[in-house]
């Protein structure tokens, strides 16, 4: 059982794929999808992130608030995987807001696929503290004033760098 709960939790993070009477093997990251993906990503996210920061009330930011603070706790121990948790968590909150669930249901669809990249960018950002993730604060904030423009430039912006963090990671040589 713990074998199997293990293989199970290697997949949702993204970084085994299993096939049926094959077994599992590592999967590889590729520059390529990165860019793809997070292209994806910078095209919904931040309108979410407009649409949420409008409508948002104020459960949703309490909501956003109580991640934030999970998130720093994660962060502060080195959990890695209770990090991203909580950042989806708490995005999930904001771009729900919005009331669009095909929206919201096409950017997380777009985590799954990219969570072994945001793992990385996790993990290098958990060895630089929590300033890595000051724009969650930023992003509350402006959901409690229900400025979705600042939203929008903000996750546009976070996206980007992450992209560009990851690349790095990737290949070092890239940047």
């Amino acid at each position: 059982m713990p074998v199997r709960e293990a293989f199970r939790r290697l997949e949702q993070a993204g970084l085994i794929v299993t096939e049926p009477y094959r077994g599992a093997s590592v999967r590889e990251l590729s520059i390529d999808e990165l860019e793809y993906v997070y292209d994806v990503r910078i095209m919904l996210e931040p309108d979410a992130a407009r649409r949420g920061a409008v409508l948002a009330d104020d459960a949703a930011v309490e909501t956003m608030r109580q991640h934030w603070r999970l998130l720093e706790s994660a962060a502060v121990h080195g959990d890695i995987a209770g990090a991203v948790a909580q950042d989806e968590l708490l995005l999930s909150a904001l771009f729900s807001a919005g009331n669009n669930p095909v929206l919201t249901g096409l950017i997380q669809g777009m985590w799954d696929t990219c969570r072994p990249y945001k793992n990385l960018w996790v993990r290098d950002a958990v060895g630089h503290g929590l300033s890595r993730w000051s724009y969650l604060a930023d992003i509350v904030a402006a959901v409690e004033t229900r400025d979705g423009e600042s939203a929008f430039r903000i996750l546009e912006h976070v996206c980007r760098t992450s992209r560009s963090t990851v690349r790095g990671i990737l290949d070092p040589l890239s940047v």
